[in-house]
Parts: structure tokens; sequence; C-alpha cells
């Protein structure tokens, strides 16, 4: 079985990739593009709470802003895009917020080696912690059954296990301890206030661990690609 390593490897060694320049063909048909993470789930959000809310992750960019990546020990290879504008919405009964991120939080990658997509983002002290499945993202499902037509370039429709785990990968083959850290320790900033997702509905193995990088979280959620989108998340 392949194993959802990260999104560019692991320990943060997003920023040690080895990027593939844009040729000047790509960015002359760059186009407007929109990433979209749906999911139902736990959240804060200045300071108040959301219960199974809709949770709905945009990010905001151009095509010709999306980088090819190959870890230094070839062992991963796929997307990035981290030029853009990314926002949340949430809904919980007639309650209903949407909040915009600072700038240089939130990126979108995909993992082509070991299948996955979603949301990234930087974390503590002066943002330089990269990880790969927060606030969001998604693996199994269709995400790994049309892993071969996965781009980040071009429009499409996935679904898959949802993520919100700030020490993926979480199986010990790949480097994980079983278990998924508290993120209320690393919000993530926005317009509204510090921004916290969580990850409730999980798989254990019989000693309490995640099950695996697959299988582990329960829950299901929704990513889309539009290519030629409205500017605005």
């Amino acid at each position: 079985m392949k194993r959802f390593r990260s999104f560019c490897g692991l320990a943060g060694l997003a920023i040690a990739c080895s990027l593939a320049s844009v040729d000047a063909t790509a960015q002359a048909v760059a186009q407007s593009v929109k990433y979209t993470g749906l999911v139902y789930t736990d959240v804060s959000l200045g300071g108040e709470r959301y219960h199974n809310a809709q949770v709905r992750i945009t990010f905001v960019g151009s095509t010709g802003d999306v980088q090819d990546f190959t870890t230094p020990d070839g062992s991963v290879s796929g997307q990035q895009i981290f030029k853009g504008h990314a926002a949340v919405s949430i809904k919980s009964g007639r309650r209903e917020v949407t909040a915009k991120f600072f700038p240089n939080q939130v990126s979108v990658s995909a993992d082509l080696t070991n299948g996955g997509v979603g949301f990234g983002a930087y974390l503590g002290p002066g943002q330089t912690n990269y990880v790969p499945a927060y606030p969001l993202a998604f693996d199994s499902g269709t995400v790994n059954f049309n892993l071969g037509s996965l781009t980040l370039r071009g429009s499409g429709d996935y679904s898959g296990h949802a993520w919100s785990c700030i020490t993926f990968p979480v199986t010990p083959y790949n480097g994980g301890n079983g278990h998924c850290a508290d993120p209320s320790s690393s919000p993530l900033k926005t317009d509204k206030g510090d921004f916290v997702i969580r990850q409730p509905y999980n798989a254990f193995n019989p000693d309490g661990t995640l099950y695996d990088d697959y299988d582990g979280s329960i829950n299901i959620g929704i990513f889309t690609v539009v290519v030629g989108a409205t500017p605005d998340p």
C-alpha cells in the first residue's frame, strides 16, 4: 500500500523541495483557479466553538503559480501553490461566518506519489513549520482512484478521508506517533480571530493509536479545483 506521507516530504521539508520553474508557455495560458475543501467537523473561530459545522476552506490563485516539486531524496513528487488568498466559511444551524486568513499561512498541495491533496499551513514561531495535512487535506477515496489525472492546474472533483492533523503522518512506519497533536496551540490567524479545526471522527487500533494514514480519519470530505474561477475566495 502506498503511504500518503506529506506534500513535499516530512518534517517541514517543503522549503527544501526542488521546485521546477514555470515555463513561458504555462505563464501565457495561466488562469484564475479556485480550490475548495468541504467537510463537516468541529472548529472554533475567534474563541467561538462550532460543533459538526459545515466548514468550507477556499484558496484562489493562478495556475501560473502552481509549481512542480520533488523532495531532495526523490521519494515524493507533486504540485504546490503558495501565492493566493485563502478564506474559511462556517455554517452551524442559523449561524454563518466567513473569515479571511492572513497572508502566507495557507497553501495548496498535491502529493502525486502517495495520493493526497488539500490545504497545508505554516505554523509555529515565525510560521516556519510546514504541515501538509492541516487545516484540511484528503486522501484515499477518489483522490487515490484518480491519482493519475489529479492536478492543481486543471478542474476536478475529488472525495476522500478528511484530515486536520498537525502531526501527519501518524503511522510509525512513516515517522508518526499514532496521534494528531492538539491544534489549539497553533491557531491560524484570520480577520475574525484565531481559527482552529479539529479531527473528531477517527478509527483506532487496539492500543489507541490512529489506524493508519488513510483510514485513521473516518470523516469524508470533498475537494474541488475550478479553473477560470472568480478572483475572490
